[in-house]
């Protein structure tokens, strides 16, 4: 039973969280609908409409577990006022249109007595869609990302789907399914998939092929994620101030650092190109 129902259903609504209110925005003004969450406003956003006119401000990575955080008090109001509301304008503001009965469970916390979806979140979120950055498979990126640096050749990705496959053909099915060829049928990648690749494979068939600092920012990535789905998580390094708080923190803001890099570069080409 779904505790909460959301305006929009799923990773890309435009305000998804169940722990915090981070409000995400899209590339409309180029065709992409899709929301996303960068800490930092693109600069090339169009202006904001009139009757909107301040757009959301920009994020510290800890603001999701301080300044932008929900409590279960702020849902449930926010729950009520959608329900009480004459119009849909108050539950697009807080993503929220109502609550399921389970929220009616004594004790029970809407903030915090259930984990993160890390499945779809980590694997079919995260992975996949920096795995189809670095193959150009979003038809609107493709060209920007065939000269990015972050792009790996589609012939890498050929050799990489041949390694992939003698490596494990030998493998007892017992450990795991067979991993479908990456470079021919990544759409049917599971998340299990998606995360063997990142804790295991990728690291070692991305490497001279991926550059720089794109790739140790992919291992970052493995590493980080391999510690959250361990079987002992220490509560002081998930604390506010926490080690690996800090861990995701920092690779959030070097992905943000990394798209800035590529982003100068493309225009530094440019601008060489234009003189010439």
């Amino acid at each position: 039973m779904r505790l909460i129902n959301w305006v929009e259903q799923g990773h890309t609504g435009k305000r998804p969280c169940r722990y915090c209110k981070i409000s995400g925005v899209n590339c409309s003004h180029h065709q992409i609908f899709t929301n996303y969450f960068p800490l930092t406003l693109p600069h090339d956003l169009p202006p904001p409409p009139p009757q909107n006119p301040v757009n959301r401000p920009s994020y510290e990575p800890s603001d999701v577990a301080t300044t932008l955080r929900r409590t279960d008090d702020e849902i449930r109001l926010d729950a009520a006022a959608a329900a009480f509301a004459v119009n849909d304008n108050v539950s697009k503001e807080s993503g929220i249109n109502g609550l399921s009965a389970a929220a009616d469970i004594p004790g029970f916390r809407l903030d915090r007595s259930f984990p993160q979806e890390f499945m779809h979140g980590g694997a079919e979120g995260v992975v996949k869609l920096l795995i189809k950055l670095f193959k150009g498979d979003n038809p609107k990126s493709v060209p920007i990302t065939k000269s990015a640096a972050w792009r790996v050749s589609d012939r890498d990705w050929t050799q990489i789907g041949d390694e992939i496959e003698e490596a494990t053909s030998m493998i007892p099915s017992l450990f795991g399914r067979e991993m479908p060829r990456i470079d021919k049928r990544f759409g049917e990648f599971t998340a299990e998939d998606l995360f063997t690749f990142v804790l295991h494979i990728g690291p070692i068939v991305l490497r001279d092929r991926l550059g720089e600092p794109f790739y140790s920012h992919f291992v970052r990535l493995g590493n980080w994620m391999r510690k959250m789905m361990g079987f002992e998580i220490k509560r002081e390094d998930v604390e506010i101030e926490g080690k690996l708080r800090k861990e995701v923190y920092e690779w959030v803001e070097e992905y943000e650092r990394c798209v800035s890099l590529e982003n100068e570069v493309r225009k530094e080409k440019k601008n060489d190109e234009s003189k010439v």
